[in-house]
Formats: structure tokens, sequence, C-alpha cells
């Protein structure tokens, strides 16, 4: 840096010169002017001197750069994260009521299935009459149906014989009906084939319409048709409106004569593209007579004209006769679909696909018959189970009647595991819902806290995606004691990023014999490796709304080119940055108002 110093100051007896340099705390930072003479040996004049004179006869523009210095390889990133316990777990009542009594307290251990509290009965919350008076009528209704199970037994084979004749005899009545829906199913295809032959001499019949209209006659002998072939007058005031008919009615005559070629199978498919071609058809032909204005079309060499007005209501009502056309084809093709999809076998059966086929009703019908027959035998056995059962839910009822009776609800709050008491939520006298713990055990034994007993969690911004993989290794600190480092190891990382805080959920291992509270606080230092970070004077950050950018001569084209940075810290005098620079890149320190206009900044 000294012989950078010596050569500036020798260089200084030919041009002007000027040297700042700036003493840091971590090194000397050496500031660079780079002189911009307006000669032609020097560098291309497009950065505009700062603050600099004009002398007579010449004018000398110079700027001022640095070169940033190299404060760390890599940048830090700190990010709030908290403790999980996985040993750590809520105690919840099975329903709401007043705590009558408080079993255990902050640091008791206790065992799973242990009460830990008791509510007061339901009786001194008015609750109680109402839950017994439920369960008598319960009983009540189980013992009627015990009396009704024993009746029905009785009367249970004579029914399911009756209900064999029956069905027998709808049966046969719905293999008449198959036939019929045959008959119906067949009408219903020939219908369509009528009404898409219907639609198709209508499409031709509106085509050959819309081309007496468009030449003045149907006597034309090409495929196509031109511009230059159209009526004169036609689209006289917006030319536009002939050209955007010609490929609209073009496309219209091939798809009629690729439809009078096709197989069969192939028609439908081509009679929905021909109605969708005509209805683009008629809405320009509208455009077209709009455009054509009031004045009569002379036809050439018949000596009659056509007035527009009638024109217009020509192709209305071809378009009418097109759209009711479509509406009767289109309505007899969903009669026939919806028949062939409620009879999917006999459909199949008239398209030759199969030559046995039963409607719906029959097999369902033959389906019942067989399972009624075969049930018969299994009646009795059945009812006799069923009077069984209904004798063992009279038995249920009084039980819970009972215990009713006794208990006037679930008084005992059981604790679901085995740990120590951490916390106390609750208190004598005071009211407590399902939702509300009443306490908070630690050294739970679960599945998590056998791979780690407690992790801290924290959102990895979208953009720090690579920063962090599970295996690695993060430094965090507590809120209360940001002086000590503690290490933890990712265990978890969230394969979808939140599309409204675009973060990903990321969990760490800390070490089992660091004993940290639960849903505490932490900060998370994360070091990207891949974002160096440079200090520069504070004045050569810009700001623009949100946004950080700093200006760069490139040494290539000696041209100012604007590159956006993230300020990691800032003292006034200096800032801490990172970005798309490195230590070799001249950052610009002169305000971008005083750039040549003759040389346009690159973005």
């Amino acid at each position: 840096m000294e012989s950078i110093a010596r050569n500036a100051l020798a260089f200084a007896h030919k041009r002007p010169l000027l040297v700042i340099s700036s003493l840091a705390t971590t090194g000397l930072l050496l500031l660079v002017v780079t002189v911009a003479a307006a000669t032609e040996d020097t560098l291309p004049q497009n950065i505009a001197e700062s603050g600099g004179k004009e002398s007579a006869g010449e004018e000398n523009r110079t700027s001022v750069t640095v070169l940033p210095e190299l404060v760390d390889n890599a940048s830090t990133v700190m990010l709030l994260g908290t403790v999980l316990s996985n040993k750590t777990a809520n105690i919840f009542p099975r329903r709401d009521g007043i705590v009558e009594d408080v079993l255990v307290d902050i640091g008791d251990t206790v065992k799973k299935g242990q009460v830990v509290a008791v509510l007061l009965s339901k009786g001194v919350e008015g609750e109680s009459a109402a839950a017994i008076a439920r369960k008598k009528a319960e009983k009540a209704q189980m013992e009627a149906e015990y009396n009704t199970s024993q009746n029905v037994a009785k009367q249970s084979v004579s029914k399911a014989e009756q209900e064999i004749a029956e069905k027998r005899e709808a049966l046969a009545v719905a293999m008449r009906e198959q036939d019929g829906m045959l008959q119906r199913l067949k009408l219903a295809g020939t219908n369509v084939e009528q009404m898409q032959d219907q639609t198709f001499v209508t499409l031709r019949s509106a085509r050959q319409t819309i081309e007496r209209l468009l030449l003045g006659s149907n006597a034309r002998t090409e495929l196509d048709i031109r511009e230059q072939y159209l009526l004169p007058n036609l689209g006289i005031t917006r030319r536009e409106t002939r050209y955007n008919i010609l490929p609209l009615f073009n496309a219209m005559k091939k798809l009629e004569d690729s439809y009078e070629k096709a197989p069969e199978k192939e028609r439908e498919s081509l009679m929905r593209e021909l109605l969708e071609v005509s209805q683009k058809v008629f809405p320009a032909m509208h455009a077209l007579v709009a455009a054509t204005g009031l004045t009569p079309i002379p036809l050439p060499g018949r000596g009659i004209s056509m007035d527009p007005a009638e024109i217009t209501a020509e192709v209305h009502d071809t378009q009418s006769m097109v759209l009711e056309a479509k509406e009767e084809w289109e309505n007899a093709l969903l009669m026939e679909r919806e028949l062939s999809a409620n009879e999917p076998e006999l459909a199949a059966k008239l398209r030759g696909e199969t030559a046995k086929a039963q409607s719906n009703e029959v097999k369902l019908l033959a389906e019942e018959l067989k399972t009624a027959e075969e049930e018969v035998s299994l009646i009795a056995s059945e009812q006799d189970q069923m009077v069984k059962i209904a004798e063992q839910g009279v038995n249920i009822a009084d039980a819970e009647l009972r215990m009713e009776t006794a208990q006037s609800g679930n008084r005992q709050i059981l604790s679901p595991f085995s740990g120590i008491v951490a916390k106390r939520f609750i208190e004598v006298g005071q009211i407590v819902m399902p939702s509300d713990p009443v306490f908070e055990l630690t050294d739970v034994p679960t599945t998590l806290a056998k791979k780690a007993k407690a992790e801290i969690q924290f959102g990895l911004p979208e953009n720090l995606l690579s920063a962090v993989n599970v295996g690695d290794t993060v430094q965090f600190f507590r809120q209360s004691d940001e002086e000590q480092m503690y290490e933890a190891v990712v265990t978890r990382k969230s394969p979808q990023v939140d599309a409204e805080t675009h973060i990903i959920m990321v969990q760490a291992r800390i070490p089992d014999e660091l004993n940290l509270p639960h849903r505490s606080s932490v900060r998370v230092r994360l070091m990207d490796e891949e974002r160096p970070v440079f200090r520069v004077p504070a004045t050569a950050v810009k700001r623009e709304e949100d946004a950080n950018y700093v200006w760069l001569l490139s040494p290539d084209t000696q041209k100012p080119t604007r590159t956006a940075v993230t300020v990691i810290a800032e003292d006034g005098e200096f800032a801490e940055i990172a970005g798309a620079i490195t230590v070799e890149s001249r950052i610009i320190l002169d305000s971008p108002l005083l750039f040549a206009e003759t040389h346009p900044l690159q973005p």
C-alpha cells in the first residue's frame, strides 16, 4: 500500500490527483481517486468529477472510487427460535367443572392414571338431575326395544318368506320392463343420428347463405374464398373485417367436407368443431355488415342491390336456425347418454359389445332374491341373537344409570402419563374447561424424547434454503445471555416453503445435558459462506425505497453499473455489506447525479 501511495504522489506532479486514506479498526482502507482528464490519452469521460471545477481551455472530470475491504468470508444471519421439549406434556380435564381439590403441585412425581385433581360433583352445579333423567330415559328405551325384539322374533320367519314371494314377483315385472328399456335406448340412439344429420343440413345451409351474402352468389369454383372475391362495398369503413371473416368461413367449409367423408364414430367430434366455428362466423359477419354502412350493396352483373339491414336480419335468422338445431341435437344426445349411463349393460348390448345384459333393476332384484333365499334358514338364530343383544342393552343402560347416580360425572382428573409436575395452572374453586391445561409435566417418556430430549425450532428464510441441511451444526444464544454460545445439530427440515411467510421450519437437537425451559426463545446464528462480508464507506451505499445498492466502475467499459447489496451493519462512517462484489471491485463514491449524460448508466 505504501508503493501505491508513492506512485500516486509521483503521478500528482503531472496531473491532478487526490488520495484519501482512512484507518479502520481492522486495517488500512485505501481510497483511490481515479482521474479522468478530458484528453485523448485518458480514461473515457463517462464519470463526472465529484465537486470539481472547470479551468480555462480544459474540463477535467474525476470520480472517487474505493476498493472494498474483506471483513469475513461468510455473512451472519440471526433468526428467532423456540425451544421444544419432547419430554413435556399437558394434562387436560375430561369435562368442564369447578375444581374441588388439587392433589399434586410443582416438583411432585406422578404416575400414569394417578388422580391429580378433583372436580365438584355435577349435582353441585345443577346438572346431576338432568344427567340421571337422561340415563333413566335410555334404560326405559332399551326395555321397550327388548320387548319389541321378542315380538319381532316370532314374526320374522313368516315375514321373510313373504318377502321372498314379493321379490320374485318384482323380478318378473323388472324383466318385462327391461325389454322396454332396450327399445327406448334404441330409439334414443336413432334420434341422436337424426338430429345430428338435421344439424349438419342446417349448418350447410347457413354456410351457403353466408357465402351468398359475401360473394353475391353461390357460383364459386375454388375451395377457399379470398378477399378480392368479396362484394366491394362490404366492410368498406373497416377493411379488417373483410379479412376477419375469410379464415372462419373457409374453416367452416373444410369441416363441412370432412364431416361428410368421416366415419360415424368421428362425426360427433367434427360436429362440435363445426358448431364452434359457426358461432365465430356469425359475430364476424355482423361486424362486417356493421362496417359496410347504410348504402345498398350492388350485386355485380345482376342489376340489383342488397340492403345492409336486410343482410343483418338474414344473418340473425340464419344464426337462430343453427342455434335451434344445435340445441335439439344436444338435447337428444343428452337424453341418450343419460339412458346409457343409467343402464350401461343394456347400452353395451345395443352397441354389440356383449351378448348378455341385464338392467340395474333386474340385477338388484335378482341379487336380493338370492340373498333372501339364503337367509331364511338363519332368521331364527339371528332373531334369537337380537333378543339377547336387546337384553344386554337393558343391562348396560341400568349399569350406566347406577354409575351416573353414584358419580354424577367424571370428578377425577387423571394423568394419562408419568412425569414430574413442572407447572400448575389451576386453583381450588376455579372453573376449568376440557380445552384448558391443568398441569404441565416434564420427564415424560415419549418416543421423540428417545431421539432428542429437546430441540430448537426456527423459520429459515426462502433465500437461505441451501445454508442449512440435516446434519449441519448451528449456533444459538439464550435471550437472557447473548455471550454464551451453544450448538445444536439439525435433525429435521421441512420440504415445503410456507406460501405466506416464505420460510421453512427447521428443528435442531440440543445437547441432552443442556436444560432449557419449554417454549423459551433463543437466537439462532447462521453463517452463509456463499455471501462474504465487505466494509465500505457508508456514503457508498445508496438506497431506493427498501433496497440498497452501490455503483461499480466496470474495468472493461469504464462505465458505472448498479449492483444490489445487503447491509449487514452500519456505524455511520462505514457499512458492512454483502452482494455480487469482490475485493477487486471499484465502488464509486460519487452521487449518481454527477454521471455524464452522454454515457448512460448500466442497470
